[in-house]
């Protein structure tokens, strides 16, 4: 099977994230893709094998992740999404990059393109940042001629399932530069963009 842009885009975002990866373990188990212990953006980007597995395959999964907003990077204004709009993102569209160390120079993405034409009601009552959890598989979608992930259902969180899966160094409080506290956990999509103290480290939120 041929894959798409979007297999390269990935390969070369794999590329990227290896450093930043090694640095940014989730603490949470590790996911399988089930109900009970779903993967995150995180566990699927930062894995080359398993991510093809699941592009190549098409299987369905669960995964659990906040909604990021609509359009293919979550980005489209509020006011220009249509009912008939079905593009959007699942993960953490803000971006990270650490200041210290040579290693520490990528851009770490936390997002996947994603589509839901036969969840559209459910999709647009959806806010922004509601962890939820979803079923789907990765597709190649025609109406844009590149692979993204086709939802099913929409969930809600089961109890049982450890949501926050994040960096490491997501549990650590941030201070901004005056040393003044920001975060008691390290939440980029809500600071504005900049430079901060996380975990010991110089990152800038952008």
């Amino acid at each position: 099977m041929q894959l798409s842009t979007l297999k390269l885009l990935f390969l070369s975002l794999f590329v990227s994230l290896s450093s930043a990866v090694a640095v940014a373990q989730t603490p949470k188990k590790a996911g399988n893709g089930t109900k009970d212990n779903p993967y995150n953006v995180v566990e699927i980007t930062g894995n080359e094998e398993l991510w093809m597995n699941l592009l190549e395959n098409g299987q369905e999964f669960y995964l659990v992740e906040r909604f990021a907003g609509f359009g293919a990077n979550g980005k489209t204004p509020k006011e220009e999404v249509q009912a008939t709009d079905f593009l959007f993102a699942i993960g953490d569209t803000a971006t990270v990059k650490f200041e210290e160390g040579a290693e520490n120079t990528n851009v770490v993405p936390r997002i996947l393109p994603a589509s839901g034409q036969s969840v559209l009601e459910q999709l647009h009552k959806l806010e922004p940042n509601t962890w939820v959890l979803w079923k789907g598989a990765f597709q190649l979608l025609e109406e844009v001629g590149d692979y993204v992930f086709n939802v099913a259902e929409i969930l809600a969180v089961p109890t049982s399932v450890n949501h926050v899966a994040v960096p490491s160094f997501a549990q650590q409080a941030v201070y901004d530069l005056s040393g003044r506290l920001v975060q008691t956990q390290f939440q980029p999509s809500a600071l504005p963009q900049g430079l901060y103290i996380v975990g010991g480290k110089k990152v800038f939120v952008r």
